[in-house]
């Protein structure tokens, strides 16, 4: 998670708007565009907000994220009954070493203790785990989750509160915002190139621009 406060992100993109007032562009859509944003990021880029906490396993081998999780993307240890008791190392495997050395694994009698995982990319929210679990015990999991919305209020105890991204994506943020402000008032001359200069340089922090420009020219080729 970033070290940066979501009132520091509003003011430096209200400085780019010029309108240190928030008369064209109020702070409650502003933040509203913070939060839409820290989400898309997160979906794009998983990585871009990782919690490592401890998950109550369910019986059997499949297991799943709760509903803010986004990607699994490791299971590190066991963590005993009570989430809080570290225990071995689980170590990462695939589901085709499973079935090729082990054809009945989610079979096997349930277990306590967790020796492997497994994920599966057409499902990121989903991993499986070998032995089968009891259902009594916990792992330690690193996992992308969606932020939290930071609510705005008349108050402003929203201004101490941290964006929901790793700091490399504040500057992406930063330009998802401005994107969607001068969308809006793309009818203002100049604000629709201005738009789109910020939404090329929104998917370029975000590695989706050069993955789009590399197919494309492969395919010319």
């Amino acid at each position: 998670m970033a070290n940066v406060t979501l009132k520091y992100i509003i003011d430096l993109v209200a400085g780019q708007l010029q309108d240190a007032d928030n008369d064209a562009w109020d702070e409650q859509e502003l933040v509203n565009w913070a939060n839409i944003g820290c989400r898309q990021i997160v979906s794009f880029v998983p990585a871009a907000n990782i919690v490592v906490s401890s998950l109550k396993l369910a019986p059997g081998s499949l297991q799943r994220l709760g509903v803010k999780g986004v990607a699994v993307m490791d299971v590190i240890r066991n963590m005993g009954t009570d989430g809080e008791t570290p225990g071995p190392a689980i170590t990462r495997t695939s589901l085709e070493l499973l079935s090729a050395y082990l054809t009945s694994w989610p079979e096997t009698s349930q277990n306590s203790e967790i020796a492997n995982f497994a994920t599966d990319p057409r499902m990121p929210t989903v991993f499986y785990v070998y032995p089968p679990a009891d259902g009594t015990t916990y792992v330690e999991v690193a996992r992308s989750e969606v932020p939290d919305a930071i609510i705005w209020d008349a108050n402003g105890n929203w201004e101490t509160a941290v964006v929901g991204i790793s700091n490399e994506y504040v500057g992406a943020l930063i330009d998802y915002i401005l994107f969607r402000a001068f969308s809006k008032d793309a009818d203002y001359p100049g604000n629709e190139q201005r738009a789109l200069k910020h939404l090329k340089a929104y998917l370029q922090a975000l590695g989706i621009a050069a993955e789009a420009e590399q197919q494309g020219g492969s395919q010319n080729g």
